[in-house]
């Protein structure tokens, strides 16, 4: 049986004395992780000197795996710490490898009462690459970006091509393959496809979503190597194949009814989540855009669009000022997009807004060369055409007078205040793309 995730490393983290004492039982240096499948179980217990720890948070760079809650009881911990009493101090789960890339890091921290961060463990391992035997016909064109980085428009430019397929009807913003890879990473994950056979539930059977994993359940362990097998390893790239005969099947329809039976991709926006690296895992021969625009900028036409629609967006709504959104939520947004970037840059096609609203022509045929499609200058033509073109969709998202005015805003949009908070919260990222940091 084939050791699907394996760990090469594991390496205690230092931290400032908030912990008494904590201990890793699972996974272990060397050892194979929840296999048959693509899981990686984790167990071990926690005890901090003057608080207690809630959960354990599991990281992979900026993205958040996992929380696990610190809510089992070890009476063998409990009888060689007696000052501990009996609190809850152990933790166990079976975390999703999928979202991990298949060379990974793992960092784990101890999560106190009063939601400070206390670093546990790196654990670092690899795992088999997910595939589901599916020949697809076309390709997915992965556009990752963060709204308001000029996606409209690039979505736009690239259906004008006639051999990529857009979901053009739906104001450019179809979600088909995030809708269906979304499903498959629900269904994919342990505590999710244990439900079929598991018990320790606590949501009845009545409930909606009680096939969804929840921390709040306690799922017992499937014994049975086969059976392990057959839910996380079969299922699941099976699941993945019936996952990406849907969004082929859509695809290939608009592409139909759009008159282009010879297309070679289609293309859709997606977050910069696990989504487009599970994307391009499945599909070998897949195109990753990175969409990037100065993140003042960005911002800029994150409130200036909030204001001229009257919402709160973007998670702007869970910050309380401005500077706090500057510094949290929209922080998290660029931090992800950079790991994405360093993370699969190889294979990878950066392109920055500013380059497309002042040279595209050079920017457009870069981009189709990179995709390896038709760069004529009739098949360019129609998609820098887009670019000045205005339509309802545009107008709509515009918050500018022009492209050229949407460049640099930021200097004149933003108070000093929050050009400095920028600075400060998004000085890495804006040199990682190459943007003057004033």
């Amino acid at each position: 049986m084939n050791d699907l995730v394996q760990i090469t490393g594991v390496s205690p983290r230092e931290h400032g004395g908030e912990l008494a004492e904590w201990a890793l039982d699972r996974p272990l240096a060397g050892g194979r992780a929840g296999e048959p499948t693509y899981a990686l179980a984790v167990e071990g217990w926690v005890l901090a000197r003057d608080t207690r720890v809630e959960a354990v948070d599991f990281f992979d760079g900026a993205l958040h795996v996992q929380r696990v809650p610190v809510d089992r009881s070890r009476p063998d911990v409990a009888e060689a710490h007696p000052a501990a009493g009996d609190q809850p101090c152990g933790f166990s789960a079976e975390l999703d490898a999928l979202l991990l890339p298949p060379q990974f890091r793992l960092d784990a921290s101890a999560v106190l009462e009063d939601r400070t961060l206390v670093p546990l463990v790196a654990i670092e391992g690899r795992r088999e690459a997910l595939r589901s035997g599916f020949e697809p016909r076309l390709q997915p064109l992965v556009l990752t970006t963060l709204g308001r980085s000029g996606s409209t428009a690039l979505t736009r430019l690239l259906a004008a091509h006639p051999q990529i397929v857009v979901g053009e009807a739906f104001q450019y913003g179809a979600r088909v393959a995030s809708y269906w890879m979304s499903v498959f990473r629900e269904l994919a994950e342990p505590n999710s496809y244990v439900r079929q056979l598991a018990g320790g539930m606590k949501r009845p059977l009545n409930e909606r979503g009680w096939w969804l994993a929840s921390p709040q359940d306690r799922l017992l362990p499937i014994p049975d190597d086969y059976v392990r097998e057959q839910l996380g390893l079969q299922n699941v790239e099976a699941l993945a194949a019936f996952v990406q005969g849907r969004i082929e099947a859509v695809y290939d329809r608009i592409g139909s009814e759009r008159g282009r039976p010879d297309a070679v991709y289609f293309a859709e926006r997606f977050q910069p989540n696990v989504i487009p690296s599970l994307m391009r895992e499945l599909y070998p021969q897949a195109r990753e855009v990175l969409l990037v625009r100065d993140f003042r900028d960005v911002l800029s036409s994150m409130l200036a669009f909030d204001a001229k629609r009257g919402t709160a967006d973007f998670g702007r709504a869970k910050a309380a000022t401005d500077a706090e959104y500057v510094r949290t939520q929209f922080r998290k947004s660029v931090m992800s997009l950079a790991h994405s970037w360093e993370r699969r840059r190889e294979g990878a096609h950066l392109l920055r807004y500013e380059d497309l609203v002042l040279q595209p022509e050079a920017t457009i045929s870069a981009l189709v060369a990179y995709l390896g499609l038709d760069s004529s200058r009739a098949a360019i033509a129609p998609m820098v055409e887009t670019i000045v073109e205005r339509t309802a969709i545009t107008d709509r998202h515009k918050t500018t007078a022009s492209l050229e005015e949407s460049v640099e805003r930021w200097r004149r949009d933003l108070s000093p205040e929050l050009q400095q908070l920028s600075q400060e919260a998004y000085g890495p990222a804006l040199k990682a793309f190459g943007y003057p940091a004033a």
